[in-house]
């Protein structure tokens, strides 16, 4: 869970200012919240798969591949290239 836990900031700490900066009515303040909505389940998911005792392989590949949008910035982790 600590890879999805830093994914999940990492992703949010980059899109939660697009969003708090786009118009409220353009398509980038929709496609961020998407984005931020889409992280809130999936890392909702892991946490429900690690407290069944079960891998959270998938959740983190959802979620190293949106991150891999900003796999130049300096916070990005090498790992989460190999998910």
């Amino acid at each position: 869970m600590d890879d999805i836990n830093a994914l999940k900031a990492f992703i949010r700490a980059r899109v939660r200012p697009l969003r708090t900066n786009a118009p409220t009515d353009s398509v980038e303040f929709r496609a961020a919240e998407a984005l931020l909505d889409l992280v809130s389940v999936v890392s909702g998911v892991a946490d429900a798969t690690a407290k069944r005792a079960e891998p959270v392989d998938t959740e983190c590949f959802y979620l190293a591949t949106a991150a891999q949008a900003w796999q130049g910035h300096p916070d990005f982790q090498p790992v989460w290239a190999q998910y």
